[in-house]
């Protein structure tokens, strides 16, 4: 019970990090760019976000059936606001899982 509880919390957590996120893009907070490679803070935000709610999925979090609706509606947030930047997120957040688990890293 306390493990579906820390999850619903820790869920609760990221969907309030992405509506901030969210707002900060809509009031163009956070969105200048020091160099066209870099991210915006608004868009880290928004990556930290996924990358959090996917390492936790993939290291077998939320698994509870309660933690379903709130995981889609994170998920749908993520996807409404950056699609790019939430698929780029969620692949790096299981590339890091899986190196951390197993020791896959690839050096580029």
């Amino acid at each position: 019970m306390n493990n579906v509880i820390s999850d619903l919390h820790h869920l609760a957590l990221l969907e309030g990090d992405l509506l901030i996120a969210r707002a900060n893009v809509r009031l163009s907070t956070g969105t200048e760019r020091s160099s066209p490679a870099e991210l915006t803070d608004a868009e880290e935000s928004i990556f930290s976000v996924i990358h959090r709610l996917h390492y936790g999925l993939a290291a077998g979090r939320y698994a509870d059936t309660r933690c379903t609706d709130l995981v889609e509606t994170v998920v749908n947030l993520g996807i409404n606001t950056e699609p790019a930047l939430y698929e780029f997120a969620a692949e790096s957040a299981k590339f890091d899982f899986r190196a951390d688990q197993y020791g896959e890293y690839d050096h580029f």
